[in-house]
């Protein structure tokens, strides 16, 4: 009975030790796991959330100024790729001109082998045969320069300089154009914001107005046509709110097209509308106009240019005097044993060329007199565009003080209609003369100041005050 007793206790005992081995690490570990997710991963992944969504909003609240626009434009805008192209182009055509006034070396190496057959035939039958085999070796290095050519080079020069100089006012000119349809699409896409802004409020207040209407209809102190008017008002409320909505659309579409942008952009704009006055006067715009227009400048390189081949054309009549070295080697063997070496100075003078040259001279006359014909007419157009630049600027600037005022009036006004209305002293009819009166209103004046914004960059653009002088200077 003990034997049995004591190995009841030990399997007993057992039992329980195995039992508890196995269920306690198990615990631990699902206990461990369990914080470790709890501490650990689980605010990683909130944290992630968190930055993803704070990414987006940050993305959402992302402003793109004017400034940005621009700058953007100027480097991704096809027609700028385009200009600076070609102004490359020019500048590689100045260098290739240039490398006239340095030597030109040159160096050629030439092998020939000659193999001869001999047949000599005798009676018909061939009596000898032979084969004779030659090996040439000639190896040269020669220099050339210019010395004197009476100006040619020179004048060479000077009009592919005065060639670069007008590509360079071409850039110019294309980044004006540019930037002024920027600045009239982002304004444009401001204010089309801002109407939106003014549409929304107004469907806000008509469908409050609607409201009331019905409300004092069903206490008897209105007539039903009253909340049918409100009903259509607001309709057209509505109606207007879509269009302006699509307005936006649309000029955020021709604002992304005008900086060089082939999809629109989700950024929000800088919708704030600062009135900042420009004070010039028309004299000084149109004397600054004559001294920074690039149209301008680039008809005086071209005159520059047109000049420059007429001296050229002249200088033609006179000789050339060139110089030439050589220094070589020529052999049957490739060895220096027969070295030859020279020098010498030649003079070139065409004695005629069939009028040719004439004939340059009277082209380049001929369009210097075009060219300074077209100038002419390009003040003239410059000085229109200054004007009217000029006068819708002032316009603008007297418009935007009579609307301020007008704009203090109709809210003035709404505020007395919407109180008499909500009192009952007042129609239907008065409250919705004073709200259009106040749509009307708000819109008007965001009309003249997008128009004196509009104005105002036209009238840089016109004088030549753009963005990129305004860097230069700096």
């Amino acid at each position: 009975m003990t034997s049995e007793n004591s190995r009841k206790m030990t399997y007993r005992i057992k039992k329980n030790f195995n039992t508890q081995n196995f269920k306690r690490p198990l615990y631990i570990f699902l206990w461990l796991a369990f914080t470790i997710f709890l501490f650990y991963i689980f605010p990683i992944k909130v944290l992630a959330v968190e930055s993803d969504l704070k990414d987006e909003k940050e993305k959402e609240k992302k402003v793109l100024t004017l400034n940005e626009c621009i700058n953007l434009s100027l480097r991704i805008h096809p027609e700028l790729k385009s200009a600076n192209a070609l102004k490359n182009a020019a500048g590689a055509q100045l260098t290739q001109t240039i490398s006239t006034y340095y030597p030109q070396v040159s160096f050629r190496s030439i092998y020939n082998r000659a193999v001869s057959h001999n047949v000599v035939v005798s009676s018909g039958v061939i009596a000898q045969r032979g084969t004779n085999n030659s090996d040439a070796y000639s190896t040269t290095m020669s220099l050339n320069q210019n010395i004197y050519d009476f100006g040619r080079t020179h004048y060479d020069v000077m009009a592919a300089k005065e060639n670069l100089n007008a590509r360079k006012y071409d850039i110019l000119t294309t980044s004006d154009g540019i930037i002024l349809d920027i600045k009239k699409n982002y304004y444009e896409a401001i204010a089309a914001e801002k109407v939106l802004e003014v549409n929304i409020e107004t469907v806000s207040q008509q469908e409050l107005h609607l409201k009331q209407a019905i409300g004092f209809y069903r206490v008897g102190r209105r007539s039903k046509i009253e909340v049918t008017k409100a009903e259509v008002d607001l309709a057209k409320a509505k109606l207007e709110l879509i269009k302006s909505e699509n307005a936006v659309k649309l000029s955020r579409v021709t604002l992304a097209n005008s900086i060089g942008l082939s999809e629109s952009f989700d950024y929000a704009l800088d919708s704030e509308i600062r009135f900042v006055e420009l004070k010039m006067d028309i004299d000084r715009a149109l004397l600054y106009a004559r001294a920074h227009r690039p149209e301008i400048l680039k008809m005086k390189a071209n005159q520059g240019y047109y000049k420059a081949i007429i001296a050229g054309a002249k200088a033609d009549w006179y000789p050339t005097l060139t110089g030439s070295a050589n220094y070589g080697y020529n052999d049957s063997n490739f060895v220096f044993d027969q070295i030859s070496w020279g020098w010498g100075l030649a003079l070139n003078f065409d004695v005629f060329t069939g009028g040719r040259r004439n004939a340059i001279i009277k082209e380049s006359k001929e369009n210097m007199v075009s060219i300074s014909a077209l100038s002419e007419r390009l003040w003239q157009d410059i000085y229109l565009e200054v004007q009217q630049a000029y006068l819708n600027l002032v316009d603008a600037r007297r418009r935007i003080t009579m609307l301020e005022k007008s704009l203090d009036q109709a809210r003035e006004n709404f505020s007395l209609a919407q109180a008499r209305y909500e009192v009952g002293l007042g129609d239907n009819l008065e409250f919705t003369d004073a709200r259009l009166a106040l749509q009307q209103s708000k819109t008007d004046l965001i009309k003249a100041i997008l128009d004196y914004q509009m104005a105002r960059s036209s009238l840089e653009k016109a004088v030549g005050l753009t963005i990129v002088r305004k860097k230069k200077a700096e």
